[in-house]
């Protein structure tokens, strides 16, 4: 016959060592779940303090980057500003008046008995001329020598036959009963384009 085993132990017994085994086993699973978690905080401690680190880097790289643009939009601007008077120097160079020409021109055609006093010059196109000449002849010669194209500037960029000055009127003429000399002031006409090189 099988031998029967007998259980000496009470059940409370039992029971009571089942609880303690389980509360062991708890602890234990406990002690180790805390140590995971612990292991894992402390990981992603260390991962989001690289990570703060490696941002306060990329930080500070953007500020340099951002102070080394700072730096250069001076210098933007001032090539911005060279380029603006480049062009408006360009502009003042391929568009100036020589007026050496016109004085040349006048030099050329004004006879010797006729002596101009002031010439105005306030609008780019109209000249005003005041002087005075010996007599109404002498005025008579420097009008014909103003209206004439025989004088035309060879510098001149357009037609060297067209005359500089496109219209010559007398805006007055006084005779001075002293000393018989024709005063007179006249209104010119320039052709501007004939001024440019």
């Amino acid at each position: 016959m099988p031998e029967s085993q007998i259980d000496l132990i009470p059940a409370e017994e039992k029971l009571q060592r089942s609880k303690d085994k389980a509360k062991k086993a708890g602890v234990v699973v406990t002690l180790i779940m805390f140590l995971l978690v612990l292991a894992g905080s402390v990981g992603i401690s260390f991962y989001l303090r690289s990570i703060d680190g490696e941002l306060a880097v990329a930080n500070q790289n953007v500020e340099d980057k951002k102070k080394r643009i700072g730096d250069r939009a001076e210098i933007e601007i001032r090539a911005r500003n060279l380029d603006s008077k480049y062009n408006y120097l360009t502009d003042i160079f391929k568009n100036r008046l020589y007026y050496s020409i016109l004085l040349s021109e006048l030099s050329k055609r004004v006879p010797s008995n006729a002596h101009i006093s002031t010439i105005d010059s306030s609008e780019p196109e109209t000249l005003n001329l005041s002087g005075d000449s010996t007599d109404y002849v002498a005025l008579a010669k420097l009008l014909n020598a103003l209206a004439s194209s025989e004088y035309a500037s060879p510098s001149a960029t357009a037609n060297p036959q067209q005359n500089l000055f496109s219209s010559v009127t007398i805006n007055t003429v006084t005779l001075d009963p002293n000393d018989s000399r024709a005063k007179f002031n006249l209104v010119i006409t320039v052709d501007t384009e004939r001024l440019k090189k």
